[in-house]
């Protein structure tokens, strides 16, 4: 399903690029506008469910017990850091591209959710 904010982006470029419609933009036209109020009742906007995180703390904790010093961290650490640092590094050179739009996501793209 398409969010509401989703269908609001759709027609506002679809009215930017339309004549008018009985006198008024697509995306002001009362059954545009009624269709978008519905859809809003109807899929309502989920909070967001993950919580925000500061990276220089993430990072800061990652140069501490039990990550460090590297000659004596469990392999379970290790791997858990080295693992976060791969997927930091790899977001941030995706990044543009996600902000972008042009990264999609299917059913054959690999996830990873460590389990907490």
């Amino acid at each position: 399903h398409l969010s509401a904010l989703t269908l609001k982006v759709h027609v506002a470029a679809i009215s930017a690029n339309h004549d008018f419609v009985e006198g008024r933009s697509v995306g002001k036209h009362d059954l545009i506008v009624r269709f978008l109020r519905g859809v809003q009742r109807l899929n309502p906007p989920r909070p967001n469910l993950i919580p925000s995180w500061d990276l220089a703390v993430v990072l800061q904790a990652l140069q501490q017990d039990p990550f460090e010093p590297l000659q004596s961290v469990e392999i379970n650490a290790l791997s858990m850091k080295t693992a976060l640092l791969t997927a930091l590094t790899s977001v941030k050179r995706f990044m543009p591209r996600i902000r972008a739009g042009r990264l999609s996501r299917g059913p054959e793209t690999p996830a990873w959710i460590p389990s907490l």
